[in-house]
This record gives structure tokens, C-alpha cells and sequence, in this order.
């Protein structure tokens, strides 16, 4: 079965102009299941299918980690959101991802050869 990450970019509520970067299996019950328990519209910036979704879903948290968006702090020590205040060079960066990059190592590449 085919994986997918996704970038979601919130355009209401409170998250309103943060992003929300995670993994599915089903991309369309998944933006309905984000409005409905982020209370905000969202669409897809950029979404892609990849066999290892749950390996480029932690790179992207890991290598995003400083803008994570904590409006209630740490828990346990630890930032555990999954939505990110990113600057908009990296967002245009994220839109423009080449869909036939579905390696993680060759996105993480991509991303971090247009931001440098």
C-alpha cells in the first residue's frame, strides 16, 4: 500500500498560517480529519507518495524542529506537535518538491540544496 507525506498549510482558525507536516495512507479522509479537529481550513501544499512515510515524517520533524509551533509549551520536556511555523522560503521550497523524489534521503537533499 502507498504512503503518502503531506504538507498542510492552515488558512483559519487558530492555526491559521502554520503548517501541518505528517504521513497518511488516504489523503482525502485525511485533510477532512484535520479541518475537523484543527477547526481550520487547510489545504495540501504538498503531498507526495513514498514507500518509507513514517522515516520522512521524522526527518521532516527533526529537521523542522526549531519552528514547531507550541502555543502550550513543552510537554514531557519535548516539543510534540506536528504543526510548524515555517518561513516562507522554506513553504515555496516545500510546494516545489519534484513528485518523483520519493526517497526520504533524496527529498531531505532537495530541500536542503534550494534553502542553502
Amino acid at each position: 500500500m502507498k504512503d503518502y507525506v503531506y504538507v498542510m498549510e492552515a488558512q483559519s482558525g487558530f492555526q491559521k498560517g502554520k503548517y501541518k507536516i505528517g504521513r497518511t495512507i488516504n489523503p482525502v479522509a485525511r485533510i477532512g480529519d484535520v479541518k475537523q479537529s484543527s477547526h481550520s481550513d487547510v489545504v495540501y501544499i504538498s503531498i507526495f507518495p513514498t514507500n518509507q512515510s513514517f522515516q520522512l515524517e521524522t526527518e521532516y520533524h527533526s529537521y523542522f524542529d526549531e519552528f514547531r509551533y507550541c502555543p502550550y509549551g513543552k510537554r514531557d520536556g519535548r516539543r510534540t506537535t506536528e504543526w510548524f511555523n515555517l518561513p516562507e522560503d522554506i513553504v515555496e521550497q516545500l510546494r516545489n518538491i519534484p513528485v518523483n523524489l520519493t526517497k526520504p534521503t533524496k527529498i531531505m537533499k532537495y530541500v536542503e540544496s534550494q534553502i542553502e
